[in-house]
């Protein structure tokens, strides 16, 4: 990872990638390290930005909410003029906002239970934009696949979670979801805190955190990590396929999420099949993969579009009230 993080900031991150919602206690114990020491240094991994979130990971198909991510290719502005749209995007309360590179240069996305309230947001980020909007894509993520951290030694291949797979819809009451929206904001909050700042017993918001996990609506709890800040590149490459059947379409996203640059695999709705995160180390790197990926599906690939990201302003998975 950075020159800036020792051997004990990585595994921490690396514990909290996937877990930051253990205990201080647990992680301590784990870490074989005093807990006044071990919360100094998240809060500094924090602090300075190695760390940008602890953020809960929803699985909105549960409560049949939907993921629709706009993409946009927009024209120069001043620099105030950035500062000004992105706060005014932000008071939009996205899921997602990136700052990036290439066929387009603004994601902003949001986790929306209904297509009324997803036309409303396009709309306010269209009159936020005006004058400087040149395309717009909408795509409708699916499946998300979370694999290793970004920059760790960790070869972790198998998905540390898994969202947006079918199932049987769960039912919130009023309190489920506002707990949620706190987790989602904070998933390192303490039950304290979310009694003082929800107005509801510990007890109380401990037993139904307890059960949206068993239900599965809570898959997890983990950090987001900004490669930028330790030399590296963080690419997010949307891929068109024109496959056969679905088992193909598998073969190659089961291969793709072999490679160990490969972070993230979603699914989609949209212009493209799906996308996949990779975090390397520039430009060369990501044309061998990019390039491997062509020569294995050459039958079935259509088009890979690299898009940089090169700052996030917000992520989460579920909308914050």
């Amino acid at each position: 990872m950075g020159e800036d993080l020792d051997n004990i900031d990585r595994r921490i991150m690396y514990e909290l990638y996937v877990n930051s919602r253990m205990p201080l206690s647990a992680l301590a114990k784990k870490m074989r390290m005093s807990k006044q020491r071990l919360n100094y240094r998240i809060q500094k991994l924090y602090r300075e930005g190695s760390i940008k979130a602890f953020i809960t990971m929803i699985d909105r198909a549960k409560l049949r909410y939907t993921f629709d991510m706009f993409c946009y290719e927009i024209s120069p502005y001043s620099e105030l003029q950035e500062k000004t749209i992105f706060k005014k995007l932000l008071a939009l309360n996205p899921s997602m906002l990136f700052k990036c590179d290439g066929k387009w240069n603004l994601m902003i996305g949001f986790v929306i239970p209904n297509v009324y309230e997803l036309a409303e947001k396009q709309q306010q980020v269209h009159f936020l934009l005006r004058g400087h909007m040149v395309n717009e894509f909408h795509f409708l993520h699916m499946k998300s696949l979370r694999f290793r951290m970004p920059l760790s030694d960790e070869e972790i291949r198998a998905p540390i979670f898994s969202i947006g797979i079918q199932s049987q819809p769960v039912i919130l009451d009023d309190k489920d979801t506002k707990i949620l929206s706190a987790l989602s904001i904070n998933a390192r909050a303490s039950y304290l805190e979310l009694s003082k700042k929800l107005k509801m017993p510990p007890e109380t918001i401990r037993y139904r955190i307890k059960q949206l996990e068993k239900s599965r609506v809570i898959q997890g709890y983990s950090i987001s990590v900004d490669p930028n800040l330790y030399g590296a590149h963080h690419y997010r490459i949307y891929v068109k396929l024109n496959v056969p059947d679905s088992k193909t379409f598998d073969s190659v996203l089961s291969y793709v999420s072999t490679m160990p640059t490969v972070t993230r695999v979603v699914t989609m709705v949209g212009e493209y099949n799906f996308f996949y995160d990779a975090v390397v180390s520039g430009g060369s790197e990501l044309r061998k993969i990019k390039e491997h990926i062509a020569h294995k599906f050459f039958k079935y690939l259509v088009e890979q579009e690299p898009i940089r990201i090169y700052e996030e302003y917000r992520y989460s998975h579920f909308p914050a009230i």
